[in-house]
């Protein structure tokens, strides 16, 4: 029987209409016969209903799952019948496909690299329904967004105190975590100090006194860890101590203060009141001033300032009267 074109039932009927059906003695058939087995012709091919993404997007993750769709029960789905459509990414594949009937879920592989990744049916004719009809080609499915490796993180700053460095540093946009690292030398000999940082900021409270420390911070991602930042150095000390006793001296219109030098200062800045009078490297000052005021020294070094007790002193211009 020619089944012709389409989709449906049929069945085969026997007309008694016919005179060419006759017993042996020639009686013709009677009734027709009408009652026979009905079967489906399926004609119609499975196509794909549609592709969806099942996760976040856009991502930094090393998988991805798509949702495939049919518009009926198929059977033969694997990973041979997809391939993947990102042409700025390396090294993807599909790793996984789990399902039955009309909906499978497939895994994709994200590889390396930032760009779109879409998921393809190949149609390659081992999807099939119940009838053994293949299914087509699919292309037009969602794209995800896959972000690459984070950028290196901007701004690293390292602020020295007593016995310990405090790192601070931008935070890069799609990072999980951070990675600190120090050297004693410029440039090179950078270990991992810490992993997992989850803020953008970091206390290293090994460090020791005087030794100077360069550090770097990476910035890492369900991709892998990004580059590394520009270096930033810093030397812990110990607070610089308060100058004194301050020793003030008054003349004919001047004031000279003098202190004892503070072992590891970088500079001192005379005060007057509560205005900076002048910054000075040496452990001693003259100013001409007129008037009564309050004098006070701050010293500062890598840790940071601390003033002296203050001094008072009345400067005070004598007159010089004319000689007759």
């Amino acid at each position: 029987m020619n089944t012709g074109s389409g989709h449906g039932t049929i069945r085969l009927d026997v007309n008694a209409g016919s005179a060419t059906i006759n017993d042996a003695a020639g009686n013709a058939l009677t009734p027709s016969f009408t009652t026979g087995d009905v079967d489906t012709i399926d004609k119609t091919a499975p196509t794909v209903q549609s592709i969806v993404k099942a996760s976040t997007d856009p991502t930094t993750a090393t998988s991805v799952d798509f949702t495939v769709t049919f518009t009926e029960s198929v059977t033969g789905v694997d990973s041979a019948d997809f391939t993947v459509t990102a042409p700025s990414l390396t090294g993807t594949s599909v790793s996984n496909v789990t399902g039955s009937g009309t909906t499978y879920t497939v895994t994709v592989a994200t590889g390396n690299g930032s760009g779109s990744l879409r998921l393809d049916l190949t149609g390659n004719g081992t999807v099939l329904d119940g009838t053994g009809n293949s299914a087509a080609s699919y292309t037009s499915g969602p794209s995800y967004t896959i972000q690459g490796l984070p950028a290196a993180p901007a701004n690293l700053v390292a602020t020295p105190g007593d016995s310990h460095i405090a790192l601070t540093w931008n935070a890069v946009s799609g990072a999980d975590t951070y990675t600190v690292k120090r050297s004693l030398t410029s440039g090179t000999g950078y270990s991992n100090l810490a992993t997992g940082v989850a803020v953008a900021s970091y206390d290293d409270t090994s460090a020791v006194n005087g030794t100077p420390y360069f550090y770097k911070v990476s910035a890492t991602n369900g991709r892998g860890e990004g580059p590394d930042s520009s270096e930033a150095t810093a030397t812990p000390a110990v607070p610089a101590a308060g100058p004194g006793p301050v020793s003030i001296a008054v003349g004919d219109a001047k004031v000279i203060l003098s202190w004892p030098a503070v072992v590891g200062a970088t500079s001192y800045n005379v005060k007057r009141g509560t205005t900076n009078a002048v910054g000075t490297d040496s452990s001693s000052y003259t100013t001409n001033p007129e008037g009564n005021a309050t004098w006070f020294v701050r010293v500062t070094n890598s840790c940071g300032t601390i003033d002296s007790v203050s001094v008072d002193a009345l400067v005070v211009t004598p007159r010089h009267h004319p000689t007759h």
